[in-house]
């Protein structure tokens, strides 16, 4: 187990969360925090449905249980929700099987449901976390693909002109920290007109459900 690892906060996606171990531990490569996270050197671990769950919680010594976790901090329950059939299969795969068949299980890798490239976040949702936390962090809602406005503060969602990889490597774990270079200098903001921004509004409630 290891001696320190953050604790999640409210809706932080796993992306975050482990960003910030990676921040905090020191690590110069992403290569020695998997090693840290899941015991083995993985080759991939993709942000939205990752695999070796179990491994990981075994490792950073979380008091929550996995069902928790794989519920609160991933992408399971949207993915899922769309796949009734399989959610066992994918659930499984996440715990202890391998990231492709996750992926396949979910019907990410066929292409059914697109992940969205870019980091997204809301203004108002920045400065509510830096005067609850001292920090900000990526929120889960608003990385699922299709939600553009904010469920919790009715606004249009800026997106960041850094694109996530789903096959993350060393040094692409990023922080929407305000200091972050080039992390929010040129925010792609997205313009909507009423009715869309309506539509829009009740797509992501329906989402964050």
């Amino acid at each position: 187990m290891l001696p320190y690892f953050p604790t999640p906060y409210p809706d932080e996606t796993f992306f975050s969360l482990i960003s910030r171990y990676q921040m905090f531990s020191g690590n110069q490569t992403f290569k020695y925090t998997k090693e840290d996270l899941f015991g083995i050197n993985i080759r991939k671990v993709n942000p939205e449905l990752p695999s070796s769950i179990k491994s990981f919680m075994d490792n950073a010594g979380l008091s929550i249980t996995i069902e928790d976790f794989i519920n609160n901090h991933t992408a399971y329950q949207y993915y899922s929700s769309f796949k009734l059939k399989e959610s066992n299969e994918i659930f499984e795969n996440m715990v202890d099987g391998k990231a492709h068949k996750a992926l396949s299980s979910a019907g990410v890798n066929l292409g059914a449901i697109k992940s969205e490239k870019e980091f997204k976040h809301c203004e108002d949702c920045i400065k509510e976390d830096i005067e609850k936390f001292g920090e900000t962090y990526w929120h889960r809602i608003h990385q699922i693909p299709g939600v553009l406005v904010c469920p919790n503060h009715n606004k249009v969602l800026i997106k960041s002109d850094k694109q996530r990889n789903e096959k993350v490597s060393d040094y692409e774990y990023i922080l929407p920290r305000a200091n972050e270079i080039g992390m929010f200098d040129n925010p792609i903001k997205v313009k909507l007109d009423t009715q869309s921004e309506k539509i829009l509004r009740r797509i992501s409630i329906e989402s964050q459900k």
